[in-house]
């Protein structure tokens, strides 16, 4: 239930992002531009359900309804929504970028948000949509850093 960014899978995107960065050894420009990217799809994932989880059943759909919460799969209080994605662990060194879904949270059930997300991801896997949007992110980072490089 992370994504994990390596050094090794930027190094070749970095050489066109040098301007912004000066030094390759400063990656904090490309981490925090990465950690909005992340947050953003990985909102996504739960609001437009981007990894087509399987759908909840009929009657715990019109249970969530009937106690106000919200109908959407893996978002009931909300508050595994916010762990992955405002309240998630984020931690970044020179060498990575690691995104992981904030275990200790207790959501407004006062249920910790850790007991829930290992069921949840048994059934429906987090950050799939997002390990794979960063994926053709770096290919087209290369591609442009290519088409930069080798001119006709």
């Amino acid at each position: 239930m992370k994504i994990s960014i390596k050094k090794n899978n930027i190094d070749d995107v970095i050489k066109w992002v040098e301007d912004k960065t000066k030094t390759l050894d400063d990656k904090k420009p490309i981490w925090n531009i990465l950690e909005k990217i992340t947050q953003d799809n990985v909102a996504d994932e739960f609001i437009s359900n981007k990894n087509d989880w399987k759908p909840i059943s009929q009657s715990y759909r019109q249970e969530k309804i009937e106690q106000g919460w919200d109908e959407r799969v893996g978002i009931r209080t909300g508050g595994l929504l916010w762990a992955s994605t405002e309240g998630a662990d984020v931690t970044t060194t020179n060498d990575r970028l690691e995104w992981a879904v904030n275990l200790n949270h207790v959501n407004s059930e006062g249920e910790k948000v850790g007991d829930y997300a290992f069921r949840f991801n048994e059934i429906r896997q987090q950050f799939q949509y997002s390990k794979n949007y960063l994926k053709k992110l770096y290919k087209q980072a290369i591609n442009k850093w290519i088409k930069g490089v080798i001119k006709d």
